[in-house]
């Protein structure tokens, strides 16, 4: 197994670069980033190191009388799988003005609440935590954005829901083409609610120069790109 070097945590006022507290796994549905960010903790924690995994979909506290709300007037479309097993809400949104606007509001207090005692009060609480998150804020804004649809203003949704992720995070994007990912869950709805959530994900990547991994291949050989990726990022 690979091993992550020795690592030294430094003050925020070096000029040398942090080794990061805070791993985001990020990716569409069947894309691996479970699996690798369970892999990762994994592999920290026999390092010796102290590990919390958070994972975060979607979150609803100041959001939950909209919900209710747009479940009584029929926004909210609830699709059920054959199987009856699984279903999914979707929330169309970009066809009513004024939720299309608040929507992504409440979300992003929503999941800055759930971060901050998820995620910021512990960092603070303990120096040598580090925190795995799979489905972070970003997560929620590319959920976001499909609700509200394609439009200018969501640049400013954006930057809002960026400005949120903690200073000293490592941003890892896990992609997998809608084929595969449809194949390896049960609850995917379509093949169109992969695509046009894989080309948001791609798309943030290439605008922030986050990593991605493609996990079409050996898992291994992902895993390692992973870890060499962090240990470029880390002070030794």
């Amino acid at each position: 197994m690979t091993t992550i070097r020795k690592i030294v945590y430094l003050d925020n006022g070096s000029d040398e670069v942090m080794f990061p507290r805070v791993f985001f796994v990020l990716g569409i549905d069947g894309s691996g980033k479970s699996t690798h960010g369970h892999a990762l903790r994994t592999l920290f924690e026999s390092e010796g190191k102290k590990v919390k995994y958070v994972w975060m979909r979607r979150v609803a506290y100041f959001s939950i009388p909209l919900l209710g709300i747009s479940r009584i007037l029929g926004i909210t479309k609830v699709r059920r799988f054959k199987n009856g097993a699984h279903w999914i809400s979707e929330y169309p949104f970009y066809a009513y003005r004024p939720l299309k606007f608040l929507w992504p509001l409440l979300q992003l207090v929503d999941s800055t609440l759930r971060a901050t005692f998820s995620i910021t009060i512990p960092l603070l609480l303990d120096p040598e935590l580090t925190i795995i998150v799979d489905r972070g804020i970003i997560d929620t804004l590319v959920d976001v954005t499909v609700d509200i649809g394609f439009t200018k203003k969501s640049r400013v949704i954006e930057s809002l829901y960026e400005s949120s992720i903690p200073k000293n995070s490592f941003i890892a994007i896990f992609d997998i083409d809608e084929e595969t990912a449809i194949q390896r869950k049960s609850d995917i709805p379509s093949i169109s609610y992969l695509t046009i959530r894989r080309k948001l994900y791609l798309n943030l990547a290439k605008k922030y120069k986050w990593p991605i991994y493609s996990t079409k291949g050996n898992f291994d050989e992902v895993h390692n790109e992973l870890i060499l990726e962090i240990q470029r990022n880390s002070v030794c």
